[in-house]
C-alpha cells in the first residue's frame, strides 16, 4: 500500500470506557488519533450486528450528535499546508460501515476540512444515495451517486481522486467493489473536477464533520486514507483484505 496517513481499527484500535469509544487510535503510526472526551457525543462500542461484522467483532456505533475527532491533524504530506499547498493532490479512501438511516439530508461519516480556509473534503449519505464533495481553492463540486448501503449491512466503501492524462481530477468510488456512477445531468461516470489546491486540511472527524452538518447514523468498522492512488490489482488486494477481515461484501 501506499503511504498511509491514517488506519482506524474501531475493533482493536480504540479506547473505550463504560462502553463508549473515546479514542479511535491511529495504526499508520502518524499519530492521527481521533477523540472525544464529552461522553454524550462518543459513539458506542457495539456488537448489534455480529453477524455483519466477522461474527463478535465489536465496531463503533454513531448515533446523533456522536463523533470522534482530531483539530489538529497532520496531512501536510499530501495536502501541503496554508502557504504551501499541494496542486491536485491524489488520495484514496477505505472504509468498512454498515448505514443505520436512510433519511433525506446529508448523513456524513468522514470529513476533512481546514480550520483557516473553505477547503473541505467530505464523504456522505445524501437522499439516498452515496455521496462525494470536495471543495477546493477553484472548485466546489458535489455529487451523489447511483447506488446507496443496504441497511444494517456491512459494506466496503472506496473513494480515489486521481489526475487524469490532461490534468483533470477525477473521483471514482467502489461500493461493495462495483464502482458508483455519479446522477446528475452532464457529470460523467469519473466525475471531473479540479480543486487545483487543498490548504491546511488539519480538522478530521468520523461520524460527522467540524462545519456541524449532517450526522452519520450508523456503524464504522475501519478505515484507511493514504496519500496517491492505487493500481487495480492494489485495490483488489485491499478490497479482499477489508472483505476477509469484517466478511462483509
Amino acid at each position: 500500500m501506499k503511504d498511509i496517513y491514517g488506519w482506524w481499527d474501531l475493533h482493536t484500535w480504540r479506547g473505550a470506557a463504560l462502553g463508549q469509544i473515546n479514542t479511535a487510535y491511529d495504526r499508520s503510526g502518524r499519530g492521527n488519533n481521533l477523540a472525544n472526551d464529552n461522553g454524550s457525543e462518543q459513539p458506542d462500542v457495539s456488537t448489534a450486528l455480529s453477524t455483519q461484522f466477522n461474527h463478535g467483532k465489536s465496531v463503533a456505533l454513531f448515533s446523533v450528535g456522536d463523533h470522534l475527532e482530531n483539530s489538529g491533524a497532520d496531512f501536510d504530506g499530501v495536502f501541503g499546508n496554508v502557504s504551501s499547498p499541494t496542486t491536485d493532490p491524489e488520495f484514496e479512501i477505505a472504509l468498512v460501515l454498515a448505514e443505520a438511516n436512510h433519511a433525506t439530508g446529508h448523513d456524513t461519516f468522514f470529513s476533512f476540512n481546514s480550520s483557516t480556509q473553505a477547503d473541505q473534503i467530505y464523504l456522505a449519505r445524501h437522499n439516498q444515495g452515496i455521496a462525494f464533495r470536495v471543495r477546493g481553492s477553484v472548485d466546489n463540486t458535489f455529487d451523489t451517486s447511483d447506488a446507496d448501503f443496504t441497511l444494517d449491512t456491512a459494506q466496503t466503501l472506496m473513494f480515489s481522486l486521481q489526475q487524469d492524462g490532461a490534468g483533470e481530477m477525477n473521483a471514482y468510488g467502489w461500493l461493495a467493489g462495483t464502482a458508483l456512477d455519479w446522477d446528475d445531468t452532464g457529470i460523467s461516470t469519473n466525475y471531473p473536477m479540479d480543486p487545483a489546491t487543498f490548504r491546511g486540511m488539519d480538522e478530521l472527524t468520523m461520524g460527522g464533520m467540524n462545519l456541524g452538518a449532517g450526522e452519520y447514523l450508523g456503524y464504522i468498522a475501519e478505515v484507511i486514507f493514504w496519500d496517491g492512488k492505487h493500481t487495480a490489482a492494489e485495490r483488489t488486494e485491499l478490497l479482499n483484505y477489508l472483505r476477509d477481515k469484517w466478511d462483509c461484501s
